[in-house]
């Protein structure tokens, strides 16, 4: 999964939503709007994962809600996809290649939230936005509160979620492919980097 096996944090809890429940206002509203519109099970054929800002509570007033999916046949996701969900407000989907995978999104809006489904023929726990959202966690998980604060600050300013990971650590780079590519390392390694700009540890 691109984990290092030294994390206390188990990846697992991210495999269905229901730590959403127990967690701050806005995970817990996303809990409640996803059981009601019963859209995880409306996927369940697709393997779905909640994905993005929001699990990670560093999400600002304009986040949305990413929804990560596996298709083996586009067109049969976006059936059934307009099946469920073309009567939400602002339903669309498109189709395009992305870093060479053919990638269907799809979009909606309930009364709460603004959905969007990202799906590609891989299964979501080894999609990259599911990877960098595993370390994102872990990099919150061992700094203080004031490196998520930084975060929040950069993805107020309009700079997208991994940019300001690497923008606060000081990493050099495509800050996607970067923290990929520190998605197997272990907590010290994550320690030392922390550590190297300055962030303060739990």
């Amino acid at each position: 999964m691109g984990t290092s096996q030294d994390s206390a944090w188990d990846v697992h809890l991210f495999f269905t939503p229901d730590y959403l429940e127990f967690g701050n206002e806005k995970q817990k509203s996303l809990h409640s709007d996803l059981s009601n519109h019963k859209i995880i099970s409306k996927l369940s054929g697709f393997y779905p994962l909640v994905a993005g800002t929001i699990p990670l509570g560093i999400d600002t007033e304009s986040s949305d809600v990413d929804l990560l999916t596996y298709h083996n046949n586009p067109n049969h996701l976006i059936k059934i996809a307009y099946a469920k969900f073309r009567h939400y407000s602002d339903f669309k989907y498109e189709t395009k290649d992305i870093d060479g995978e053919s990638t269907v999104i799809i979009s909606f809006r309930t009364n709460l939230f603004f959905y969007e489904i990202f799906s590609q023929k891989i299964k979501p726990g080894n999609q990259k936005g599911f990877l960098h959202m595993v370390l994102e966690k872990r990099f919150l998980d061992l700094a203080d509160s004031d490196f998520k604060n930084q975060i929040i600050e950069k993805k107020k300013q309009g700079i997208k979620t991994e940019p300001a990971f690497c923008e606060v650590l000081g990493l050099e780079g495509d800050p996607y492919q970067t923290l990929l590519d520190l998605g197997n390392s272990s907590d010290e390694k994550l320690v030392e980097i922390l550590k190297s700009k300055h962030i303060g540890l739990k």
